[in-house]
């Protein structure tokens, strides 16, 4: 009897610690719970050097000024930075999501528009990966983002090249171009989406004893 109830019991244990979820010959089910958490000690913010923790709130592309009839492409960038506030590394395995968004592509001045391309360029390196490192809002795309993933533990900053190109063709005298100052507004966004994975250690039941 004693052999029997040690053997009911290691099964049991067994049971708990390799659960199949599959149901068993007598009808039983068992599934494991897996429960995990993942703490940063500070938010994500854009910068304009890898070096600083001041936030800023924007960045201006100017074109400076432009000839109506141009026989040339004008274009204009400005890196920035995401870091954390604190100014420590980026989580190691950590994946952001990038997204540039705009409301409309066209530089504009009343009833007067200039087409641009707005892009990210996102600069990876051997620490560091993303599903496509360049977004563009063009056109009829206003929105543009990806899922970069931080690969090792000494990544502290992610440079992001912000370009606006202007196509000579959009300042073609055929354009009827008012004369003044043109505009758009877009917006460049991150946020932590996934967290690393966090990996456990299996908890073995405790050993029970046998009946005295």
């Amino acid at each position: 009897m004693k052999k029997i109830l040690i053997g009911l019991l290691a099964l049991s244990a067994t049971a708990m610690a390799t659960s199949t979820g599959i149901t068993t010959g007598t009808g039983d089910n068992s599934i494991d719970i897996s429960t995990k958490a993942f703490i940063i000690n500070s938010g994500l913010i854009i910068t304009e050097s890898p070096n600083e923790i001041t936030a800023i709130k924007s960045v201006e592309l100017d074109h400076g000024t432009l000839m109506i009839g141009r026989n040339e492409d004008s274009s204009v960038d400005r890196n920035v930075y995401i870091r954390k506030s604190t100014g420590s590394n980026l989580p190691a395995g950590a994946v952001l999501e990038i997204a540039l968004t705009s409301t409309g592509n066209n530089l504009v001045n009343g009833s007067s528009s200039i087409p641009h391309t707005l892009t990210a360029q996102i600069d990876t390196n051997a620490t560091s990966t993303a599903l496509n490192n360049s977004l563009v809002v063009a056109g009829d795309t206003i929105k543009s983002k990806t899922e970069f993933t931080v690969v090792g533990s000494d990544v502290n900053a992610v440079g992001i090249n912000l370009k606006s190109e202007i196509a000579q063709g959009n300042l073609a005298t055929d354009k009827n171009l008012v004369e003044g100052a043109y505009s758009n507004t877009s917006t460049l966004s991150v946020k932590l989406s996934k967290v690393p994975t966090v990996t456990g250690t299996p908890v073995t039941p405790p050993a029970q004893e046998s009946g005295r």
